[in-house]
This record gives structure tokens, C-alpha cells and sequence, in this order.
């Protein structure tokens, strides 16, 4: 009797709006159609696409150094796709580079992550891909060398987005291995006909909520990859654009930068003005364009011009679309727009972050209003000089063993022993940096007697007085106070002024420290929108 055979499977569950197998093909594809034996009892279409062949590029380059002529060699594309009815759905398993002839719009994303995460053995899995969005996407991939629990990969489950996942399922009769993103990709010794039972246990596991006994926190976040929803969000996008919500939308850079060393700022829509706006601002850059003759096409062509103290010209350094920091609501579910992409914040955890951010108390502390002209370390210093019982420690770097560069302690020290970490409410990717700042220096500080031997000296010179909260034995954490200051022109209290991500990152510091033992509180520095005579 003929054994199965071990095959590495992928398969694509269609969106049910597709009724078709033919409505699911790109255009302009070539390819032959075979039915499914009607001995299987399967309902489908069997398609084989055209062959292609193609010269490799580097068979040029192997020419120049070769005395007589290459043989002439091709690289071959086949492909291919099984479609196959079940349960009023259809299925796709792509078989070579098969997956290109689909469109991109007609299959369900994170099917297979979501079949993956109710079928696999949580005690067994091989590899996970994550992404980071504290600050700056950052992409990971995980892998052990043999079979372990997702506690082994170290997880953040409060930042980090499950993408991809390897793992043997808890039934060895369904797969012997699986792995789950868009597509289902599982490894099986089977025949053909084998299909029959195994897809309608595959669907039944994508209709199922199981996952979210042991991967809870999987839907926290998400980001968003279906084009019809994508394509709705930038439409709204573009709305808020045109109707100048300011409310919810602002510009930031989409990555860390170094702020001493700009300038300002200008825009491609505006490039033939000697204009430099001092700061990212929504309302300047709508000052540049006729906002109603905005599309999505265009948006995503204009470019940040950025003068850099050490450059003469304006430097093109990022696109704006990837700069717009947007938050809107589509059926109820709150999306936001960071970096360049979208994604979904589930709406119980949204609120979740929302009152822990509201609940952090009031920091008693008196900062004078931030004038509009004013920059950071030009207001850190009148700070100092108005508060009168505080010293200015921001730009002062201090070498530590707990950290590969010199670190500020924070930007104002106080007489009741609190830390006052400064930032202008930027983004969510300048913020980090606040936050960052504010968990090093504390934990420098309680575990790096150097560290606070170098502060003391410091404190020496200004503030005499304040020596005392620098001991040479490890202080009491429980007798200082972290504060996180927002320098923001809006409105809004917090936390509503603050992006979404910035309040989850905020969240993660403020445990963080409170497990150290330091009291953490918040405050809003509000800053003038018009400017005025500074004394």
C-alpha cells in the first residue's frame, strides 16, 4: 500500500465577498484550468500558470571575467493554485510562486496566524516574528533551538505585534508543523484527498476564539494589512486634511532625531520660500498647499525639508506621510496612523491605558507657561531661574556604568527630590526618548554609586543644599518623585493631548519605576500660542 508523502503546504482563505475562483486571479495572467477528480468528492479548479523563464542577472557579470562564452542559463517560475469549495468559502493553495497570480485584496489577512495561534501547542512553538512600535517600528525574528513556551521568546505583550508564528499543533493528525501569517503554511504526510478533512478543520479553527485563552494580549494591537480598510482609513485621512482637524492629527519625525542640530523645517510644497518653520506643525504645512486639491497619491509624494545647523541647503529627509501622526474611529475601532502605517488598537485596552495614564497623579510642581518662540533648553533654563528652588542639569551628560553613553540625570532637580524630565509633545517617537531618559537616569541612580558621586560633585557647585539627596550609600527610592512634563499648545488635558502610543509607553516607564519604588506623576506645561516679551 502506497505511503503519503511529507508536503509543505500553503493555503489562502478567500474573503467571502469572492464567489468566484476567477474573481480572485490578477489580470493579464495566463494559465490552464483541470478540474478535481471526480473520484475525490471536491468541489474546485485546478490552475497552472504560465512558465517563465529569465536570464539571472548575474550571468553578465560572470561573463566579463570569463575568456570564452557562458552557456546561456534560465531561471524557471512556475505556478500554480489549487482552489477549493468549503462551507460556502473558497480556499487557495499556492503552489510555487502561485501566490502572485491572487490579488491582494481578495484573501483574509492574519488567516493563518489566527489558525496557527488555535491550533498550535503553546508549550511547543520554534519561532515567533514580532514588531516593535515603542518608538520605531523594529522587526524581530525568534527562533529555539528546540520546541519551547512562548515565555521563552520574551516577549513585550503590551508593544510588541505577533506577525508570524512556528509551532507544532497539540493534533500531530492535522500537522505535523505550522506556521501562521496571512497564508497557512503546514507541514503534513498526506495524499490529495487528505484535503477534504483538513480544510474544513482549518476553518473551523479561524472561526474559533481559543487563542485568546493563552495569547490574550494578541489583539491588543494589530496592524492593519487589508487594503479595503486601509483604503477607507486614508480616506479619512485625507478628509481631516481638508477640513483642517487639528484635533487629530499633527506631525512628528518618524524617527528618532538629533534636535541641537535643526534648524527648522520647510516642506517640497514649499520649497521655493526661504521660509524655515522652527517646528513640525500641522498648520504650516497646510499653509503651503491648497489643502482641497489634496489626495492620497500626492500626500504621499511631499517631502520634510530639514535645515541642519552644520548644511546650507535644505535636506529632503522624509516623506510626509510617513511624519503624520493620525488617530480616527472606523466602525467603532479605533486606528491609528504612525510611521507610515496603520494600525488597530483594540478598544478595551485602548481605554485600559487611557485611565492608568489619567490616574497618575498631578505633579505638585509650579513651571512657568513655555512661550511660543521658546526652545526646549532655552526653556529648561528660564525654568530653573523662575522656579528658584530647582537646578538645571539638562545638557549636563554624566558618565554611568549602566548605560554605553553618558546620560542627563533629567532636566530640572528640585529641592523636594523630584527629577523633571522636559519634552515638547512632538510624537510618540520624541516622547520615547522622554520616557527612555526618565527610566535610565532613575535606574542609574539607585544601583551606580559612581554615577551619583559624579552627580553629587555637580550639585556641589549649584546647589549645596541639594547634596543631600546624592548619599554615597544606595538611597531610598520611595523619597524621590520621577516627573514627566509635556510641553503642548492644545487644549486638551491629559492624557487626551497624548497619542496613543506615547500613552502606552508611558504606562510601560510608569511600572517600571514604581517597581523600583519611585513615586512617578505627570504634568501639562502649556504653551503660548502667540508670542510675547519674555523679561
Amino acid at each position: 500500500m502506497e505511503k503519503p508523502k511529507s508536503r509543505q503546504l500553503a493555503v489562502f482563505l478567500i474573503k467571502p465577498e469572492f464567489h468566484n475562483w476567477k474573481d480572485c486571479l490578477k489580470e493579464k495572467i495566463n494559465y490552464d484550468t483541470y478540474d478535481i477528480s471526480p473520484e475525490i468528492d471536491m468541489s474546485g479548479k485546478i490552475i497552472i500558470g504560465e512558465v517563465r523563464e529569465k536570464r539571472p542577472k548575474w550571468l553578465s557579470f560572470l561573463q566579463e571575467g570569463s575568456n570564452k562564452k557562458l552557456k546561456d542559463v534560465c531561471n524557471t517560475s512556475t505556478r500554480a493554485l489549487l482552489f477549493v469549495n468549503c462551507e460556502e468559502r473558497i480556499f487557495a493553495i499556492a503552489f510555487g510562486y502561485g501566490h502572485y497570480m491572487l490579488k491582494e485584496d481578495c484573501y483574509e489577512r492574519g488567516f493563518g496566524l489566527k489558525v496557527t495561534l488555535n491550533t498550535v501547542d503553546p508549550s511547543k512553538l520554534r519561532s515567533l516574528d514580532t514588531s516593535n512600535i515603542e518608538e520605531l517600528t523594529v522587526q524581530t525574528r525568534k527562533q529555539t533551538s528546540k520546541s519551547s513556551s512562548v515565555d521563552t521568546f520574551g516577549l513585550n505583550i503590551l508593544s510588541d505585534l505577533m506577525r508570524m508564528v512556528t509551532g507544532e499543533p497539540r493534533d500531530q493528525t492535522l500537522a505535523i508543523r505550522i506556521t501562521g501569517k496571512d497564508a497557512l503554511v503546514f507541514n503534513s504526510k498526506m495524499f490529495f484527498q487528505d484535503l477534504k478533512d483538513k480544510l474544513p478543520r482549518f476553518l473551523m479553527a479561524y472561526r474559533s476564539n481559543e487563542y485568546k485563552e493563552k495569547f490574550y494580549w494578541i489583539d491588543n494591537l494589530s496592524e492593519v494589512r487589508d487594503l479595503v480598510i486601509l483604503e477607507k482609513l486614508n480616506t479619512s485621512l485625507i478628509e481631516a486634511l481638508k477640513k483642517r482637524d487639528f484635533d487629530k492629527i499633527h506631525l512628528a519625525p518618524p524617527e528618532i532625531v538629533e534636535w541641537p542640530r535643526i534648524e527648522g523645517f520647510n516642506y517640497s510644497t514649499n520649497k521655493n520660500s526661504d521660509n524655515i518653520f522652527p517646528d513640525l506643525e500641522i498648520e504650516e504645512f497646510l499653509s503651503t498647499i491648497e489643502p482641497e486639491k489634496l489626495d492620497l497619491k500626492r500626500l504621499k509624494k511631499i517631502k520634510i525639508l530639514v535645515k541642519m545647523s552644520t548644511e546650507e541647503d535644505l535636506i529632503p529627509m522624509w516623506k510626509l506621510y510617513d511624519s503624520i501622526v493620525f488617530e480616527t474611529y472606523l466602525d467603532n475601532d479605533l486606528y491609528i496612523l504612525t510611521m507610515g502605517k496603520w494600525f488597530n488598537i483594540e478598544t478595551n485596552f485602548a481605554k485600559t491605558v487611557t485611565d492608568f495614564i489619567r490616574n497618575i497623579p498631578e505633579a505638585e510642581v509650579d513651571l512657568p507657561v513655555c512661550q511660543v518662540l521658546e526652545n526646549e533648553a532655552e526653556y529648561n533654563k528660564r525654568a530653573a531661574e523662575s522656579m528658584k528652588n530647582a537646578v538645571l542639569m539638562d545638557r549636563i551628560l554624566i558618565p554611568c556604568d549602566s548605560a554605553r553613553d553618558k546620560i542627563e540625570l533629567c532636566d530640572l532637580f528640585t529641592e523636594s527630590g523630584q527629577f523633571i524630565h522636559i519634552k515638547p509633545k512632538r510624537s510618540s517617537s520624541t516622547l520615547s526618548h522622554l520616557f527612555a531618559q526618565g527610566r535610565v537616569s532613575a535606574e542609574s541612580f539607585l544601583q551606580d554609586k559612581k554615577f551619583r558621586g559624579e552627580v553629587r560633585q555637580l550639585i556641589t557647585k549649584e546647589k549645596s543644599d541639594l547634596v543631600r539627596y546624592f548619599p554615597d550609600t544606595k538611597p531610598n527610592p520611595s523619597d524621590y518623585e520621577v516627573v514627566f512634563a509635556f510641553i503642548d499648545n492644545s487644549d486638551k488635558k491629559l492624557p487626551e493631548s497624548l497619542p496613543f502610543f506615547t500613552k502606552l509607553n508611558f504606562m510601560q516607564t510608569t511600572k517600571a519605576l514604581s517597581l523600583l519604588g519611585f513615586k512617578v506623576s505627570k504634568i501639562k506645561i502649556k504653551k503660548q500660542s502667540n508670542p510675547q516679551i519674555i523679561n
